[in-house]
């Protein structure tokens, strides 16, 4: 048996009512800003845009992006491992790759825009989205362990946690 001080993650979006109803009332507050977010960025990038076909090509992949992410995250919300693992499965994958492209291409558009040079702010801003990116990216690739990891070693003692 282990001792745990902390729920899972998984309560969060869980099957249990209470956590869930709460975090689809946090989805709801959080989606319209992302869409916000997602015209107020292009705005920002097609202005300082260079005249390079491949950086108008690259916003039009992260609008992609941002969408996906979007759609990925509020998926894998309403559909949970109850409904269909797989479907949940494949909506976590939309999300969390959608979410590494995303930060990829933020950061590059970041850089190759000429942002950076504009101000110190915007350095440290683009400082912390590559830094986002890589630990995102090593999160998110450290999934395809973990779990397979958790259900070989730690589901039963999971499951004994969270039932009782």
């Amino acid at each position: 048996m282990f001792n745990r001080k902390l729920p899972p993650v998984s309560y969060a979006i869980g099957i249990w009512e209470p956590q869930r109803y709460f975090w689809l009332f946090i989805m709801f507050l959080h989606c319209p800003p992302r869409i916000f977010f997602l015209i107020l960025y292009r705005r920002a990038f097609r202005n300082v845009a260079p005249k390079s076909a491949v950086y108008r090509q690259i916003i039009y992949f992260y609008m992609k992006t941002m969408w996906l992410e979007m759609f990925g995250l509020i998926a894998v919300s309403v559909l949970d491992i109850k409904c269909s693992f797989v479907m949940h499965a494949a909506a976590y994958s939309m999300w969390i790759i959608s979410f590494n492209f995303n930060m990829l291409f933020n950061t590059i558009l970041h850089h190759y825009g000429g942002m950076r040079d504009t101000s110190l702010k915007y350095d440290v801003i683009w400082r912390i989205k590559l830094a986002m990116f890589i630990s995102g990216a090593i999160l998110s690739i450290s999934t395809a362990v973990s779990y397979p990891v958790f259900l070989a070693y730690c589901f039963q003692e999971g499951q004994k946690t969270c039932v009782s």
